[in-house]
């Protein structure tokens, strides 16, 4: 099946504080996302990204190299 995954990653600083909930999770979201060992580790799993506008996805999948 197809999973939809939905984050909010980004640097949280005191403007976003005062504009946004989400800033809890965002820098770990964005540690997690740009970790190099994440796509052989979600291979390992068999779990496949697929984007069609996403830079940060082709990035992590191989798309476009």
């Amino acid at each position: 099946g197809t999973v939809e995954l939905m984050c909010h990653p980004g640097y949280v600083d005191d403007a976003l504080r005062q504009r946004s909930a989400l800033v809890e999770t965002r820098e770990r979201e964005l540690a997690t996302l740009c970790d190099p060992r994440l796509p052989e580790r979600l291979a390992s799993r068999g779990i496949v990204l697929e984007s069609r506008s996403l830079p940060l996805a082709g990035a992590l999948t191989g798309i476009g190299r």
